[in-house]
């Protein structure tokens, strides 16, 4: 299984990145086994902060749904992601939503959530063990 980080690599997903007004600061990720060498899950919650941009400094719903179709948009799509061993694995980011704590009635800071996955491909050759990076 690609480990969380590797995973997120995948992804081209970090801290910093800017999507619209906001910028993600901080990103919460596991993952746990649904078949073991198979397939997986990846809880997912990013957590943005606005970064400015309207003259009146209000931040309104409509960013917020900028927000989530931006970033939607760039993790969208299946991605190959090689584990340390070479095997190749289908990965899907998920459906990004609000999470459920989430206010809209003060979006300067807004957190969302998704449910990513990967599954085991046979149909992907193996990366040769003598080009993976050693850690």
């Amino acid at each position: 299984m690609p480990e969380p980080s590797v995973y997120l690599q995948g992804f081209s997903v970090r801290q910093g990145m800017q999507f619209g007004r906001y910028v993600l600061a901080n990103i919460t990720i596991s993952h746990s086994p649904v078949k073991e060498y198979r397939q997986y899950e990846y809880p997912i919650e990013l957590t943005f902060h606005y970064a400015g941009g309207h003259a009146s400094g209000v931040v309104t719903q409509s960013d917020v749904q900028d927000l989530i179709q931006q970033v939607q948009e760039y993790v969208g799509g299946t991605r190959v992601i090689y584990t340390q061993w070479g095997n190749p694995y289908e990965c899907q980011f998920g459906t990004l939503a609000l999470a459920a704590q989430q206010s809209l009635d003060f979006p300067q800071v807004v957190s969302l959530q998704a449910l990513g996955g990967c599954t085991r491909s046979f149909v992907i050759p193996k990366k040769p063990r003598s080009h993976l990076a050693h850690k």
